[in-house]
Order: C-alpha cells, then sequence, then structure tokens
C-alpha cells in the first residue's frame, strides 16, 4: 500500500494529529497519510509510537466528516455485535475471516467538521485474483453470511433496506413517467432503465438477510495469518438482500473483470464451491447472477440519478459508463454466467 509522509503541505491533518496525540497521550514516532482521493482535512493515515503505558503503537487512523463518521460507527457497532455471538464451533472450528476492532477511545471529536476513528493496523494485501485467494474468500464470505444472519439487528436492517429499496424504485418510477428528467441521464443508463419494470428490483431482496453490501477489492484483505479481513461495514446498515448478491459482485470484481472467458466459470466454481461448503444457498435459476448483476447495475445508475437530481451534484461520466460496462459484461459473458450457476441450481 503506497503511502507518504505527513509532510507541512498537509497542515491541516497534521494539526488533528498533534492535538490527538495529547488528548490520548500517545507520542507519534510515524505518521504515513496513506494514497486515497480524500482532500481538506480528510484522509486516512497510518500511525506508528507509544502509548501513555509504553505499550506500541500502531494505528489505521481516518480523518472524516462527522456524518461520516456516524454512519461507520453504526456499522462497527454491527461488526461488534456480530463478532461477539457465540461461534457454531461444529461448523467455525476453523474461522478464516476476520473484522478490525475500533480502537477505545474512538471515535474522536477532534473539530465541528473532522471526527477520528481508530483501528489497529493489519498488514495485508489485496487479492491476486487466483484460484487460493477465491476458495479462502469463498470460505470466509460463507462464514460471514452465517454471522450476519444471526445479527440482533436483522430485523432493524430488514426495516432499512425495504425504506431505501422502496425509496429507488419510486424514483425509477417518477424517471419513467417523467421523460424530461429522464433526459437529464447519460443514454445508456437510459437504456438500461427502460429495459425492466420497477418491480423486477424486488429480486435483489428474495431469501433476504443482512449482507456485506459492499465487496469490491479494496474491502477485502488477505493477511498474513491466513484470514481474510472484511471492512467498510457502512453499506451493511441497509444491506437486505439474497446472500447470492454478494457473490454476483465477488464474481463480477474478482472474476468477470479479470479472467480470461475460457477461466470464468472454473474460477467461480472455485468461490462458489468453498462458500457452499460453509453457507449452503439455493440458486433457484440459470440465468440467476445474470438477474443479480443487471440488478446491482440498475441499483447503481438509480443512486446516482438520485445524486444528480436532487442535489445537482455533477456525476463523472465515468461512473456512469462503468456501470453500463457492468451491465453489457452479462450479455457478453451470458454464456459463461449460466455455466457458473447451473451445478448449484436446485431441481424442481
Amino acid at each position: 500500500m503506497s503511502s507518504h509522509d505527513a509532510s507541512p503541505e498537509n497542515a491541516q491533518p497534521c494539526a488533528f494529529l498533534h492535538l490527538l496525540s495529547e488528548k490520548h497521550s500517545i507520542k507519534i514516532d510515524q505518521a504515513w497519510q496513506l494514497q486515497t482521493h480524500q482532500t481538506g482535512p480528510y484522509g486516512f493515515f497510518r500511525l506508528t509510537g507509544e502509548m501513555s503505558n509504553d505499550e506500541t503503537l500502531d494505528w489505521f487512523l481516518k480523518l472524516v466528516a462527522p456524518q461520516k463518521a456516524k454512519r461507520m460507527l453504526e456499522g462497527q457497532v454491527l461488526v461488534d455485535a456480530m463478532m461477539s455471538t457465540p461461534q457454531d464451533l461444529s461448523i467455525d472450528a476453523n474461522v478464516v475471516f476476520s473484522v478490525p476492532p475500533m480502537v477505545q477511545g474512538f471515535p474522536d471529536t477532534v473539530s465541528e467538521d473532522v471526527t477520528a476513528l481508530a483501528f489497529p493496523f493489519w498488514e495485508g494485501r489485496f487479492t491476486d485474483y487466483e484460484g487460493s485467494d477465491l476458495r479462502l474468500l469463498g470460505q470466509a464470505l460463507g462464514q460471514l453470511h452465517r454471522r450476519l444472519k444471526d445479527l440482533p439487528q436483522a430485523e432493524q436492517i430488514r426495516a432499512g433496506g425495504e425504506e431505501r429499496h422502496a425509496m429507488l424504485t419510486a424514483r425509477w418510477k417518477m424517471l419513467l413517467q417523467s421523460p424530461e428528467r429522464m433526459a437529464q441521464l447519460p443514454t445508456e443508463a437510459q437504456a438500461c432503465l427502460k429495459a425492466h419494470s420497477p418491480d423486477w428490483l424486488a429480486h435483489l431482496m428474495d431469501d433476504g438477510q443482512p449482507v456485506h453490501g459492499d465487496l469490491n477489492v479494496g474491502n477485502v484483505l488477505f493477511r498474513p495469518d491466513g484470514r481474510v479481513a472484511f471492512l467498510d461495514f457502512e453499506d451493511s446498515l441497509t444491506a437486505w438482500f439474497d446472500p447470492l448478491k454478494d457473490l454476483a459482485f465477488v464474481i463480477e470484481r474478482f472474476v468477470l473483470c479479470v479472467h480470461e472467458p475460457e477461466q470464468l466459470t472454473a474460477m467461480s466454481h472455485t468461490l462458489l464451491d468453498a462458500y457452499q461448503a460453509q453457507n449452503p444457498v439455493a440458486i433457484r435459476s440459470e440465468t440467476r447472477f445474470i438477474d443479480l448483476l443487471q440488478g446491482l447495475a440498475i441499483r447503481a445508475f438509480l443512486i446516482l440519478a438520485e445524486l444528480q437530481l436532487t442535489t445537482s451534484q455533477e456525476i463523472p461520466k465515468s461512473e456512469w459508463q462503468k456501470f453500463a460496462f457492468l451491465y453489457n459484461l452479462t450479455f457478453r459473458h451470458e454464456t459463461e454466467l449460466k455455466a457458473i450457476a447451473a451445478p448449484y441450481v436446485v431441481k424442481t
């Protein structure tokens, strides 16, 4: 992970780090600002140093806006509840997933515009996209889904997910009924939204349960101890979906976008076999992953449309193009996606 030293050109973050060192009685020996898209006083850092009790300190620190910190903290509450539930040792004797806890004393309000959140810094790497990583990820995700299903906040997540779904489908219906508003969206988004009925999107919530909701490559860390760390559970607060939705997302980002067509089926089966051994789920149709991936792209279009039409925020053209590409990927790999699902389809 690339980084650079916090320096005078990052004066605001440095001032906040100094304030934190005083408030928490810590000595910061080194601070690296990690290369992310944050600007101004915000950013992610690695801090090393000593605590007041002479214990070593190695933290991953986030400086974020208070509203974002609130959502991160709510996600952490879910994580803490999940990790505190008793394990079924008949299945979980070899737990291969982990989630970083928040450091005691955080979140900490360092100014009216900035909140700090600290976590232990975990060494690790992002995926190499090969079979061994996919096998471990499938095993870890199966275990994660079983734990999430038993969350005490499950009904709260269901209610939030259903409310969010209702808002997005209402937005979709409004766009279909308002040609002038639909015309404000890029043509590729318009074409996708006109190809389906808003009621169709409900299939994402079939067999619903709490899931992670955002398993992009940057939220999955492969640790030296052989475990997979899942990061950033903010989307989990309203992520009431078919658990296959998370799997479809992983297949899209870790397989379809990376491997050659002749490798897609075998690589995906490596992931799915490992997952099914931990958390068996029914696949009802060989088109299930096609439907899920198209649904994810449509949902992303609706979120972008919501931002653009309600906040006048200009969405970069590249964002629209990304989800149009992912939507069209399902047609390019229709044969492979059916072959991926086929061995797991429940016979009726």
